[in-house]
């Protein structure tokens, strides 16, 4: 599940209140939330170059589960920093992911 991310990356997941550092760690919160059947659908998004090389994708999303889950659909954001290393694939240097505040 982690095929995209580079070697040395941070991930700071919506619901989880830590960094992840290691496949691993990442591997494991991935298999938990896709657990709960989440389909995702991007309701806004932006990128913004920071070098040729390097990029930024942020956005909204929302997210609905598996009615089993017994779960409120959930509006988040998202950023992530992709980054190419010598011309190669693009890798995930950076995601974070958290619940979008309300508006009041």
């Amino acid at each position: 599940m982690t095929d995209l991310y580079a070697p040395e990356f941070t991930l700071l997941p919506t619901i989880l209140g830590r960094f992840i550092h290691d496949k691993a760690g990442a591997d494991a919160y991935f298999e938990l939330f896709l657990s709960q059947e989440p389909h995702a659908e991007i309701v806004e998004e932006e990128h913004q170059d920071i070098t040729p090389d390097c990029y930024i994708h942020a956005g909204t999303y929302k997210f609905t589960f598996d009615p089993a889950a017994k779960r409120e659909p959930l509006e988040a954001r998202f950023s992530f920093v992709w980054r190419r290393k010598n011309g190669g694939a693009w890798l995930i240097m950076h995601h974070h992911s958290s619940q979008k505040p309300i508006n009041r």
